[in-house]
């Protein structure tokens, strides 16, 4: 594993990713170009709900700020490539929709075009 002193008190980056771009967690998700700078995977970092985390969401750090994301992925088949769909939002948005009973029925399948 590693660990980043940039993330503070020593927290556990299961994977680092860039993205072109993620769906903004909201009850009507929306795209949302993303930049250049890397999306970290933590791994139980203090500040996640471990209720949300049991229910599918990761935590995920990106440019100093903490999101939930969902993430589907779509395996290989035939000749199709796999593909990764984000869904991501803040802390309190994610615990509002989760309080309220909303998750996303089927994620939101690729990237616009």
């Amino acid at each position: 594993m590693l660990t980043s002193a940039a993330l503070g008190a020593q927290v556990q980056v299961e994977r680092v990713f860039t993205l072109r771009g993620y769906y903004v967690l909201d009850f009507n998700p929306y795209w949302q170009q993303s930049d250049t700078k890397p999306w970290y995977v933590l791994k139980q970092p203090p500040w996640a709900d471990p209720l949300l985390l049991k229910r599918g969401y990761v935590a995920v750090r990106h440019d100093g700020k903490n999101y939930y994301c969902l993430i589907q992925e779509e395996p290989p088949v035939g000749t199709r490539i796999g593909k990764r769909t984000y869904i991501c939002g803040d802390p309190a948005t994610a615990e509002t929709l989760y309080t309220m009973n909303w998750r996303p029925k089927t994620l939101i399948r690729g990237a616009p075009p």
